[in-house]
């Protein structure tokens, strides 16, 4: 099960323009996170960067996750509880 990555923000429209934030390729043509500026929340663009693992080992690998010097990593949550 692969877990989506945000970093800070909150929740906002489907149909947000994203922007592609931290380049993977020289010249910018392939992103490692994008930036939704309507929820304004950047994305991880892997969602299986550190593989399968479980919930509690992928909150604390997203709260220690340094990109490039960006941090303050965390997973989404739900309206549902997480278990």
């Amino acid at each position: 099960m692969g877990v989506s990555l945000i970093s800070l923000g909150m929740a906002g429209s489907a149909d947000a323009a994203l922007v592609g934030r931290l380049a993977a390729t020289p010249g910018g043509t392939d992103y490692q996170a994008y930036y939704d500026e309507d929820a304004d929340l950047t994305w991880l663009a892997d969602a299986n960067a550190a593989g399968v693992m479980n919930w509690v080992n992928a909150n604390n690998w997203a709260a220690n996750l340094d990109i490039d010097g960006v941090t303050g990593w965390r997973l989404p949550t739900t309206m549902q509880p997480d278990a």
